[in-house]
């Protein structure tokens, strides 16, 4: 039986003399666990002593500051391991034992590589064969059929899916903010090779940090053909919420702490700026869903609302005696069952009423279909990706069309 470790489990909760850490891939005999379960069920203090006698956890994966468990997939005979290392991707092999006996490590990547992989055993009840598919922010993905005793050798591509963009004269860096309370913030930056370090180059950010979700490499065709293309550079930010670093990344944003999220997508715009990739005028922000969730955080009714939420509840944090604010466009859709569209519509109304008679371009769409993706087929999806980038692009570029 294999177990995630959601939350540090203690010794006296797990019938050993451990406790395994947060994030943990643990392996044990599955009888006997269930034998300790029944035990402590049954309230027996003896029989709970007795069961825990015949426990025997092993560690598979343990995390580290800069180490957390993505998944893992199996073969008839293997287990591969997935897992994030600063963010990029480490796959390792495992072997089972003779007779169901310890798993043993046989080899895997010793460096982490910017890339999104996943595998998945041909039959894993007759053989060690797995498919094994492959891409990164430039390149599409790829399928391999691989032999899990080789560990990750595989032969050459089977089928990859079309490029969708011009990607021969860019390049992938990972690099790294400081966030305001001293944490380490990785980011991915997409752009062309041999990049001036000017400040004139249109950049987009974009960052979520939510629910436990990473953000890493993956194929980015919309942002290729919209940004990259043009001869913008494009970053995603791996800001605290998300789970870049396992669970404890993301409970480190929660609640009163929720502001880190923001501070670390600051701590990546100012680090932009500062490496002279754009300046404050060249750089757009985008988010959507929990990333794009900007107004009336939380319920005033509570007592948590005079704790923190109004302090970053950017609805409440207008400052109403600036002369000049940026661009702003936001969208939803009228269906939208998940965050409801009074919440666009009174930001924007809020921004509109405080804003005039100065600087406050602010656009607004609100798509009438489409639910909480805000379209409701691959036409409106295309509209509304378009109409976000073609936005971006022209603020940045002094193109912008001024408000009727």
């Amino acid at each position: 039986m294999i177990l995630l470790v959601k939350a540090d489990w203690e010794a006296n909760d797990n019938g050993s003399e451990r406790t395994f850490k947060t994030g943990s891939l643990l392996y044990v005999d599955s009888q006997s666990f269930l034998d300790f379960s029944k035990a402590k069920d049954s309230g027996s203090e003896e029989a709970v002593k007795e069961a825990a006698a015949k426990l025997d956890y092993n560690i598979l994966f343990e995390p580290t500051t800069t180490t957390s468990y993505a998944g893992y997939s199996s073969t008839k005979n293997y287990l591969i391991l997935y897992m994030l290392d600063d963010v990029k991707e480490k796959l390792q092999f495992f072997k089972l034992g003779e007779g169901g006996g310890e798993f043993i490590h046989v080899g895997g990547d010793d460096e982490g590589k910017i890339r999104s992989a996943s595998a998945r055993g041909v039959d894993s009840k007759t053989n060690d064969l797995f498919w094994f598919t492959t891409s990164s922010y430039t390149q599409p993905s790829t399928l391999y059929l691989a032999d899990a005793t080789k560990s990750n050798d595989s032969n050459g591509g089977l089928k990859s899916l079309p490029h969708m963009f011009d990607s021969s004269n860019l390049e992938v860096k990972q690099l790294f903010a400081t966030s305001k309370d001293g944490t380490r913030v990785p980011y991915f930056m997409i752009s062309k090779k041999g990049l001036v370090l000017d400040g004139t180059t249109p950049t987009l950010l974009y960052g979520y940090g939510g629910f436990e979700i990473s953000l890493g490499p993956h194929y980015i065709a919309t942002a290729g053909i919209s940004w990259l293309e043009r001869g913008g550079v494009y970053v995603e930010a791996n800001i605290r919420g998300g789970g870049e670093y396992g669970p404890q990344w993301h409970q480190s944003a929660l609640k009163e702490n929720r502001n880190k999220s923001y501070q670390d997508f600051i701590a990546v715009a100012q680090h932009l700026i500062s490496s002279n990739v754009c300046t404050p005028q060249k750089l757009a922000c985008r988010g959507g869903s929990n990333g794009g969730l900007l107004t009336e955080y939380g319920d005033p009714d509570t007592e948590d609302w005079e704790k923190f939420l109004q302090n970053y509840s950017p609805y409440h944090n207008i400052d109403s005696t600036r002369e000049k604010y940026p661009a702003t466009l936001l969208t939803t859709s009228t269906r939208d069952d998940r965050v409801h569209p009074a919440h666009a519509r009174k930001m924007v109304k809020k921004l509109w009423d405080l804003g005039e008679g100065k600087e406050w371009p602010v656009y607004y769409y609100e798509n009438i279909e489409g639910g909480h993706g805000g379209a409701a087929d691959s036409k409106q999806e295309a509209f509304m990706t378009s109409l976000a980038y073609d936005f971006m692009w022209r603020a940045l570029t002094c193109s912008l069309t001024s408000k009727s």
